[in-house]
């Protein structure tokens, strides 16, 4: 065989090659977009937002509209995004807790953990630890358990979370959002639990998506932080890091709607959120991408473009949403 000819066939083969790949990307994509689609029939906002504590924003912005705002909130996260034993300040790290404070029909949560991080033997000896015992009452990451003296650091291996969910009853003042365990006798319950104090009850489940149950004829407020894609390890429970490629993530994101699919997650609202701390810098335009295509195949504007919360909290100043909208 002649050059000319191999010249020719290697083209043939390159281009059979870049067509090949091209068609792979536009199946999966729209495979995503016809899953989008069909999840977000009955959704009324959505929202693409950099910190997590914006949800507080989404939820306002919900409420001026009239939209309903679901008792339940599922929410996939590498950190639970809520705090025990401490007044909620509306950061990034208990905007759950100020949920619970200012919407009183809210009173379910579901913390969809990753997989790598819930297999991980530290997080699981950290999950079950007893944290009240060191901190004597005071604030502590809500991270399973903190108030059972007698659980034991290999718990998770006996009920692995996507198996078995982890579910606690806690006590939130409707004042300032503090969560106490709602277990009596405990150095928590007695600091923060007082006659002259009006609580109500709400339910965590710690879970991952195969733990997570049916929610057919059930309204959802859906939260999904990127995070729970590729997490850094800054400031997450025992520096816990998983990062992972970007088809990694392409993937893993994809079967996190199949998930909400065959748990019958029916989406009223939902907001999703970069978290640039907490994922990798290089990511960030990546990110912003893949999270926006719920907006574009879903046909639902991102209409939300001042934001009163920032990382830090409670600020006195709008901000607004820089231009990748």
């Amino acid at each position: 065989m002649n050059k000319s000819k191999i010249f020719y066939l290697s083209c043939i083969l390159t281009a059979l090659l870049i067509l090949i790949v091209f068609a792979v990307y536009f199946f999966k994509d729209y495979k995503l977009k016809v899953l989008i689609k069909e999840l977000t029939v009955n959704t009324n906002i959505v929202d693409t937002n950099i910190h997590h504590n914006q949800v507080l924003d989404v939820l306002k912005y919900a409420k001026r509209k009239k939209a309903e705002i679901p008792d339940i909130i599922v929410n996939f996260d590498s950190h639970s995004d809520m705090y025990i034993n401490i007044p909620s300040e509306n950061t990034i790290a208990d905007w759950i807790n100020s949920i619970f404070r200012d919407y009183d029909n809210v009173d379910t949560i579901y913390w969809v953990i990753p997989d790598e991080m819930s297999e991980y033997k530290f997080f699981q000896e950290h999950f079950s630890e007893y944290k009240i015992l060191e901190y004597n009452g005071a604030w502590e990451e809500l991270c399973g358990n903190a108030v059972n003296i007698n659980m034991k650091k290999d718990y998770l291996k006996n009920k692995p979370l996507n198996k078995f969910p982890f579910v606690q009853e806690f006590l939130v003042n409707k004042t300032n959002g503090t969560l106490v365990e709602n277990i009596k006798d405990t150095p928590a319950y007695k600091k923060f639990v007082t006659n002259e104090t009006q609580f109500r009850k709400v339910k965590v489940y710690s879970v991952t998506k195969d733990s997570l149950p049916d929610f057919k004829h059930k309204k959802v407020f859906l939260s999904i932080d990127a995070d729970y894609f590729s997490n850094t390890g800054y400031d997450t429970a025992v520096h816990y890091a998983f990062i992972k490629s970007k088809n990694e993530i392409k993937r893993d994101f994809y079967n996190v709607f199949e998930t909400i699919k065959d748990k019958n997650i029916n989406p009223v609202i939902i907001s999703l959120t970069v978290s640039p701390l907490y994922t990798p810098k290089d990511y960030f335009s990546f990110l912003i991408n893949m999270l926006q295509k719920v907006n574009k195949y879903s046909g639902i504007k991102d209409n939300i473009k001042i934001y009163k919360n920032t990382i830090e909290g409670k600020r006195l100043y709008l901000v607004e949403k820089i231009d990748f909208i």
